[in-house]
C-alpha cells in the first residue's frame, strides 16, 4: 500500500511538471509570432530540456523587414508540420539588462544579431548547440 502511494505520487508529480512546462510554453506563445515562442533567462532552461530539437534565435525585441517576415514564415510551417521541432526567440534589447545572462552564454553580441542555434533533441540548454 505504502509502494502504491509513492508511485500516485511520483506520477503525480510528473504530470504536473508536464502540465506546468506546457503552460509556460502556452503563455510564452500568447505574446510571439504564430509558431514562435518567445523565451527568457527565466523560461529558457525549462523549454530547452532536451524533449525535443530546438531551433533559437537570438535577434532584437522588435525584429522587423523581410528577414523577420522570412523566418516567421519557416517558423509557421515547421509548427505546421510533423517535424519534432520547436521554433523559439530570444528578444534581446540594450537597455534590458536581465537578458545579460544568455547573451553571454551564448556569446552573442549585439553585432550578431540574429544569431541562430539548434538544441538537437537528446540537448538541454547547457549543452553546446549548433551555429
Amino acid at each position: 500500500v505504502i509502494q502504491a502511494m509513492v508511485d500516485y505520487s511520483s506520477n503525480m508529480a510528473r504530470s504536473l511538471a508536464v502540465v506546468l512546462a506546457l503552460a509556460i510554453v502556452a503563455m510564452a506563445s500568447a505574446y510571439s509570432d504564430r509558431g514562435i515562442v518567445n523565451l527568457d533567462d527565466l523560461t529558457f532552461d525549462k523549454v530547452v530540456d532536451g524533449s525535443r530539437a530546438v531551433f533559437v534565435r537570438f535577434d532584437k525585441e522588435y525584429a522587423w523587414g523581410d528577414e523577420h517576415d522570412a523566418f516567421k514564415e519557416a517558423a509557421k510551417r515547421v509548427g505546421e508540420s510533423a517535424a519534432d521541432v520547436l521554433v523559439v526567440t530570444v528578444p534581446l534589447s540594450k537597455v534590458d539588462n536581465h537578458l545579460d545572462k544568455l547573451t553571454e552564454r551564448f556569446g552573442v553580441k549585439e553585432s550578431d544579431w540574429p544569431m541562430f542555434k539548434l538544441f538537437k533533441k537528446g540537448q538541454t540548454s547547457r549543452d553546446t548547440p549548433v551555429d
